[in-house]
């Protein structure tokens, strides 16, 4: 009796020594969980995708600052490009990376993406950059956007991060205006949906009025501008709503 008391003691003390030591985190690079293409080469999309989901241990442990940063380099994240608007394509994205569902649980997430936006400036463009490294500069920040812009963030902001993001999205989307050679519409279709779809939420009556336009009601459901003049009117409601705020 003895002996077997025994054994399922020292049984139990591996089970807990091995679970000190197969920490699922301690294999990530900088904090950032990085997805194994070399092994998705050659698969078909279907099993990319499966390759490519992160593991359960990893959500588990992974900041949110870092999980940020893994769900941007999902290495099928371009595909948002392919569909008819950058709504819709990343629905797409969103429904193959796994990272997102954890994402829009994290309770600081609203603080983190804020943070880590603060830190992108669109004016930064290198004058010796060759055109895909100027796409990705770009890319990177329009993709930042369009996760911002979901939803599962805007709705869940406090009343000092929303003033937070109203300000960096009609600062970014003032300096994309100066690079409109750069930009073009398209470029700014992100910053202008996050504005949008905040004063969309809250109700903000006087932007409300306005969505007998339907090109307007259309890039707030699809992130997708085709009238240059939806530009000035989104920012000069912005501008408007940012003063009430803060008043």
């Amino acid at each position: 009796m003895i002996n077997y008391l025994s054994s399922i003691f020292i049984l139990i003390l591996c089970i807990i020594f091995y679970s000190c030591e197969k920490d699922p985190c301690k294999d990530l690079v900088n904090g950032e969980y990085i997805y194994p293409e070399e092994k998705a080469k050659g698969k078909s999309m279907e099993e990319a995708i499966e390759i490519y989901k992160i593991p359960n241990p990893i959500l588990d442990c992974i900041t949110t600052k870092d999980l940020i940063k893994t769900c941007l380099a999902y290495p099928e994240f371009r595909i948002i490009w392919a569909y008819s608007s950058l709504q819709f394509g990343f629905d797409i994205v969103e429904s193959y990376c796994n990272g997102f569902g954890e994402l829009w649980l994290r309770r600081d997430v609203c603080g983190a993406l804020i943070n880590k936006y603060e830190q992108l400036d669109p004016t930064g463009i290198n004058e010796e950059w060759s055109d895909l490294e100027l796409g990705r500069f770009m890319v990177n920040i329009i993709h930042h956007e369009v996760i911002i812009a979901q939803n599962e963030i805007l709705l869940q902001l406090s009343d000092y991060e929303k003033i937070r993001l109203i300000e960096l999205a009609i600062n970014n989307n003032n300096a994309k205006l100066e690079l409109i050679d750069q930009y073009g519409i398209v470029g700014m279709q992100s910053s202008l949906a996050i504005l949008s779809r905040i004063m969309f939420n809250d109700s903000y009556m006087p932007f409300m009025s306005e969505l007998t336009n339907e090109q307007l009601q259309s890039h707030i459901d699809l992130i997708d501008i085709r009238d240059p003049e939806l530009v000035n009117l989104i920012l000069n409601h912005a501008e408007n709503y940012l003063s009430i705020l803060k008043n």
